[in-house]
């Protein structure tokens, strides 16, 4: 999660003249930044979220503009803060006698930056020792509400929560009912005295959105939305600012079009509309099989592609450009014993594909050393992780060996790549696009060498399937043994280290993939993935 202060940097860029931190059960984020915010030119509306109940439901109130010195609103929040401790407490001591080991210490010490301490902390703390992956699934295992370790909070009466908000001269809001609110229930908060309701949330369908946008018409309700956010991936600040647009008073919906970065007019008008202050550009063509088959939508994409990004950069004036390249640029070790590659190893390409990524960088680089324009570039080892396209091998492979498929394995399977789990992969681009330095490159991996055939086995080990499912196959025209980079320049920079090991993640993937695999049946039957040539 990101600090108040960083997000408060994202707001700036994106053009936002006013947040709200509504933490729960606490105002000390707002009267810590409340100095900071007004240096950097935001205006910072006091907030705060409640948990309250009625007739046993669990509803969240959001205070908007609230008076942060009303006497009753400090004697309920210092309580509160007092019986968050002791919960916190309770929860640790029933994870202990189910051979958890934590202590209440760190959890403490983990929530010792933050405004009030909760189940996130214990979570992360879950997942910095890997006994899960994620924080869903540290709730779904382990602390939430029908978990055995889930101790309930205290928690007001919904027209108590009201009238403490209305007390201290703010607004109050229903937050984010698509979650738990059914309209029986809503219609009740709003006949208690609500004055606005959370319309656009994460967790929000385009139905809930729609629906709760005709209660707020018909209620007089004040609309608000983007609460939860916590900047820690990309897609979820695409999604936030999409959010802050659609509710900008006055105006028509808009959201962030999708376009083909080799379509010049559509890039040009894009940027134009937006008038981005950074751009990171994750858009490419990566499949290796697809690149020694058709190359050249590869050159267009990665190459003219990338050209046309840095041109519109140049010409509207961002103020940053990350590109997001590949160990693949620095072609092949031959063996297991040769030294990582580093970021002052010269490229030398193998493949049509790592080939434009290549070229792509020179171009990248040139901007730099021509135009001046503040570039930073990133090499990242294999990823892997949920929603991953079904060429990859992992997602691959689990989709193969789900529908009890061959499961293909090229050459003799011994072919070595480092594998980094997505989020670690989000976390290091987001420290680079914050405090990396300009005209840099930054080498990102995780230390993780496997063979293929072994992450292959692995696989069909978590999935409870046969080895016979393998299939060996043709080996790939050109493949390159092994890949394998020096992270130690970000890491030392940067401050970063990758969180997740790969046994933990690869199982909650796999287990992603068996929960979702109908997600892509579809997908699978459009897509023409490339034949494979069985011995």
């Amino acid at each position: 999660m990101h600090t108040p202060e960083s997000i408060i940097k994202k707001s700036i860029q994106n053009g936002i003249s006013a947040i709200s931190f509504t933490d729960h059960d606490t105002i000390m984020g707002y009267k810590n930044l409340s100095p900071s915010s007004t240096l950097h030119g935001v205006e910072l509306i006091s907030g705060v979220e409640l948990s309250v109940a009625h007739n046993n439901n669990e509803i969240h109130l959001l205070g908007y503009f609230i008076n942060t010195e009303c006497k009753r609103l400090q004697d309920f929040l210092q309580n509160c803060q007092y019986h968050r401790y002791e919960r916190i407490k309770k929860m640790v001591i029933s994870l202990r006698t189910q051979r958890i080991k934590i202590n209440y210490d760190e959890v403490v010490h983990c929530a010792r930056n933050s405004s009030s301490i909760g189940r996130p902390h214990i979570a992360y703390i879950l997942i910095k020792k890997g006994y899960v992956f994620s924080f869903k699934e540290a709730f779904d295992k382990y602390i939430g509400q029908d978990c055995e370790a889930y101790e309930p909070s205290k928690k007001l009466s919904l027209s108590d929560g009201i009238q403490i908000i209305n007390e201290a001269g703010g607004i109050s809001v229903l937050a984010h009912p698509g979650k738990s609110v059914s309209k029986e229930m809503f219609q009740i908060c709003v006949n208690m005295g609500i004055q606005g309701v959370e319309v656009i949330h994460p967790s929000h369908t385009q139905n809930d959105i729609k629906c709760y946008t005709e209660l707020a018409y018909e209620n007089y309700l004040l609309m608000t939305g983007g609460s939860d956010y916590h900047g820690e991936k990309p897609n979820d600040e695409i999604n936030f600012f999409q959010m802050y647009h659609k509710l900008r008073m006055g105006r028509k919906d808009e959201t962030l079009d999708g376009c083909d970065i080799c379509d010049t007019l559509n890039i040009t008008s894009v940027f134009k509309k937006f008038q981005p202050h950074s751009v990171i550009n994750f858009a490419a063509e990566t499949h290796v099989d697809k690149s020694i088959l058709h190359s050249e939508p590869f050159v267009l994409t990665n190459v003219l592609g990338v050209h046309r990004l840095l041109e519109c950069s140049r010409q509207f004036g961002v103020k940053r450009f990350i590109h997001i390249s590949t160990d693949e640029v620095y072609g092949s070790l031959k063996n297991t014993t040769e030294e990582k590659f580093t970021e002052l190893t010269p490229t030398n390409p193998n493949s049509p594909y790592s080939a434009s990524k290549a070229g792509g960088d020179a171009l990248v680089r040139a901007y730099f050393q021509t135009y001046n324009l503040d570039i930073i570039i990133t090499r990242c080892s294999n990823n892997y992780g949920p929603f991953q396209f079904p060429e990859k091998l992992i997602p691959f492979i689990t989709l193969h060996a789900l529908a009890n498929q061959p499961v293909p394995v090229y050459g003799k399977g011994t072919n070595i790549r480092d594998w980094i789990y997505v989020d670690d992969h989000c976390h290091a681009i987001d420290l680079v696009w914050h405090y990396g330095r300009a005209g840099e490159t930054y080498n990102i991996g995780s230390n993780c060498e496997l063979e293929n055939i072994e992450v292959v086995k692995r696989i069909l080990n978590i999935l409870d399937k046969p080895y016979s499912l393998i299939t060996w196959v043709n080996d790939r025209l050109g493949h390159d043994f092994r890949y394998a980079i020096n992270s130690k320049k970000i890491c030392t920079e940067l401050n970063w280290s990758p969180s997740f090991n790969f046994k933990t993640g690869l199982e909650a993937t796999v287990q992603w993939y068996k929960a979702n695999s109908h997600l892509y049946n579809n997908l699978i039957q459009k897509t023409n993935l490339i034949p494979i040539t069985v011995k």
